[in-house]
């Protein structure tokens, strides 16, 4: 798992960290429909995502009641994070307390002490999730080479955004550009193809 936040060897492969994932037409898996994933870490041990877009019917003022013994100052929805078992989970903007870059200015937390941090003070952009998806070393591999995922770079504007189905619409939008037109920046594709 994850959690050791081990280091990658770059002469094996390229990380797809920092990137969105979503399930293609093929992927059968109810875990993973209309689901947008970011790929928090992967390397040569495997991948671990977070989902982005399926709260739980909990606020995390609520869930941090559950835990830890000091106000919590965050707001929103904890996020079902996949289908895996966890540890309570924060992607933030604090760099002085991430223990991960996962992308500029985006990071992970896990430790408990850092996500104690981030319940009593705050953070200006923070989502917090319980669970995750994790694949084993070369199985996510095999799976984007079967067509189940469709991947696009992931963005902090994105991540932080609040609207799920939002959220959604516009990575696979996004993704079947990039996919339509694999030579074309996002912002040069029309969005009615006609137009082009």
């Amino acid at each position: 798992m994850f959690l050791g936040l081990g280091v990658y060897n770059s002469e094996t492969m390229k990380s797809l960290q920092g990137q969105f994932l979503i399930a293609t037409p093929s992927m059968d898996d109810p875990h993973f429909r209309q689901v947008v994933m970011l790929l928090v870490q992967h390397d040569s041990d495997g991948a671990l995502a977070l989902v982005l877009n399926r709260p739980s019917n909990m606020t995390l003022d609520k869930a941090w009641q559950q835990v830890g013994d000091s106000p919590c100052q965050c707001e929103g929805m904890l996020g079902l994070g996949g289908p895996c078992q966890g540890p309570l989970m924060a992607l933030h903007n604090r760099e002085d307390v991430g223990e991960k870059q996962v992308l500029p200015g985006v990071y992970l937390s896990v430790e408990e002490e850092n996500i104690a941090w981030l319940m009593r003070r705050g953070a200006e952009q923070i989502r917090c999730f319980i669970g995750y998806a994790g694949w084993t070393s070369g199985q996510l591999e095999e799976e984007i080479a079967l067509g189940s995922w469709k991947m696009i770079p992931a963005s902090d504007e994105m991540i932080f955004q609040d609207e799920n189905e939002l959220l959604w619409k516009l990575v696979s939008k996004t993704a079947d550009r990039a996919i339509n037109y694999p030579n074309l920046l996002p912002h040069m594709i029309p969005d009615d193809p006609s137009m082009n």
